[in-house]
């Protein structure tokens, strides 16, 4: 079962009961540092991230949708993904909260 509910420009979606959530938020940056995507249950921890707004161009041009973000998988693989790449990939997530 599917809710759509709009409310004051933000649209929440439903699902059996649960909030599906993308990882970046409105402006493009990264919702959590460590979630669970609920579509193949594992765990990915966000290590790094790194521009590649180039050191000749204007500063104040340089946005996060060009910046490039490690994640690591709960099993250890390490992978390199753009921020359209986690906007399109990552649309069903929950965060997981690091015990420390």
């Amino acid at each position: 079962m599917l809710i759509i509910v709009v409310y004051s420009n933000i649209i929440f979606i439903f699902a059996l009961n649960r909030l599906i959530m993308n990882i970046l938020n409105k402006n493009n940056t990264i919702r959590f540092g460590c979630f669970k995507c609920l579509d193949t249950n594992s765990v990915y921890t966000v290590i790094s991230t790194v521009t590649t707004h180039g050191p000749n161009e204007k500063q104040y041009l340089d946005k996060c949708i060009k910046s490039q973000d490690t994640l690591k998988r709960g099993d250890g693989l390490k992978r390199i993904f753009t921020r359209t790449q986690l906007k399109e990939r990552f649309t069903n997530i929950e965060q997981v909260l690091i015990k420390q």
